[in-house]
């Protein structure tokens, strides 16, 4: 049975694909009283994107709708691909609207306070974003701001949070996206942060190819903002900057301290009409969301039923006893890049990582090749080379690689335990 006849046994009328992503095709359809809704159905069919689907769904279910795309139904097709009927937002995004020049400033504010406001509810029920960028920014034909494909979007005690992959886009991605590290609401305040100098410069961030864009994030410091004397525009600047800093401490503490700023630098003229009207409420709604300490569990989704696979947590083993495989491996697109290391890893030994990549037809032998590795104390070191290594293992505990293939699709974050070294 096809695609578009299972949709149609579900009161949807598939028209012409809207667009593509990482996790699936996403199509223009009707429901059977007429409306538009965009339905997206899953590139894989296995249980765990149906799982990844069942979670945006239920995120989305959970997020007010006038910041947030409305979510109908979800279901899983005879061959086992997910799909979700979502609200169609009748407008254009935010990178259609992107030229080479810079935006006014008073045009940054609001289009900053719209998207701050979004964070704030977000992140008041326990969702980080974590791919806020201009291509998830939506104008409804009203004007009013939607933040769309929440197909990262995440709970901080969400379990598959802690996966191996760093997910995001590379222009965008927060530092501790790179590494793999765990991800806060911080990150989605540097996605912000990124959104808003590149509407303030008329460039992105960084230039080049995505691994070389990942790794700018790390260390590189961006152009500097045009030169300005209107102490406004200034303080603009100066709030991207305190956006953009590496470290999650470094940036401002919260969506809502954002968005109280950004209503400071609303010119009047715009509060009259109701660009800044919402921030007490969604000041209130963060404010209470911290009293409740920051423990928001999934709602109840009503017709959104799915059976999500439970994932079993080992228990930790002994430090004497080596823990988890000694591999990894991920796959974006046509590409599938894998690491192995030694199955016997103790303080004193040292680290060689091998790198395959390989596609659907044949093996790449990757020509640039980069890596980093965090020791438990908070070190990095980078490598280089197809063979990555080796590097003295001092310290015993959790260290994470970090692997960037050639071309930055691929991104693979993944925790190496080293045991302690045997006793004579």
């Amino acid at each position: 049975m096809s695609t578009f006849t299972e949709l149609a046994r579900h009161g949807y009328r598939l028209g012409p694909a809207a667009g593509v992503g990482g996790g699936g095709q996403v199509y223009r359809a009707w429901a059977s009283d007429g409306s538009a809704v965009a339905i997206k159905v899953g590139h894989a069919d296995d249980d765990l994107s149906a799982a990844r689907a069942a979670r945006e769904a239920a995120i989305a279910a959970s997020l007010p709708t006038t910041m947030f795309p409305g979510v109908h139904r979800a279901g899983r097709l005879a061959d086992g691909r997910p799909w979700l009927a979502m609200e169609w937002i009748d407008g254009d995004t935010l990178a259609a609207r992107l030229g080479d020049q810079p935006w006014s400033a008073t045009d940054v504010v609001a289009v900053g306070a719209a998207i701050a406001r979004a964070l704030v509810a977000a992140h008041a029920r326990g969702v980080v974003h974590r791919d806020v960028k201009p291509d998830n920014v939506m104008f409804r034909r009203d004007g009013r701001v939607v933040l769309v494909d929440l197909g990262l979007a995440r709970r901080p005690d969400d379990a598959a949070s802690s996966a191996t992959r760093c997910a995001g886009t590379p222009s965008y991605m927060a530092p501790e996206q790179v590494l793999g590290e765990a991800i806060t609401p911080a990150a989605d305040l540097y996605g912000l942060g990124g959104i808003l100098y590149r509407l303030l410069a008329g460039h992105d961030l960084f230039e080049g190819g995505a691994l070389e864009i990942q790794l700018a994030h790390l260390g590189a410091r961006p152009r500097p903002l045009p030169a300005s004397t209107d102490p406004r525009t200034r303080a603009l600047q100066a709030l991207v900057l305190r956006l953009l800093g590496k470290r999650p401490c470094e940036r401002p503490t919260s969506a809502a301290e954002v968005l109280a700023e950004l209503a400071r630098l609303t010119p009047p003229s715009r509060r009259r009409q109701g660009i800044a009207r919402a921030s007490a409420a969604t000041l209130g709604l963060a404010a209470a969301a911290v009293i409740a300490a920051v423990a928001v569990r999934p709602p109840a989704t009503g017709s959104l039923a799915w059976e999500v696979p439970t994932v079993a947590v080992a228990p930790a083993p002994p430090a004497t006893l080596d823990r988890g495989p000694p591999w990894a491996m991920v796959s974006a697109g046509d590409y599938t890049l894998r690491a192995s290391w030694p199955a016997t890893r103790r303080a004193g030994d040292r680290l060689a990582v091998r790198v395959e990549v390989w596609n659907d037809e044949e093996t790449v032998t990757p020509k640039v090749l980069a890596a980093t590795l965090r020791d438990p104390t908070g070190k990095t070191v980078a490598l280089t080379g197809a063979t990555l290594g080796a590097v003295p293992l001092v310290l015993r505990g959790d260290y994470l690689l970090t692997v960037f293939a050639p071309d930055g699709d691929i991104t693979l974050a993944v925790p190496i335990w080293v045991g302690v070294a045997p006793t004579s």
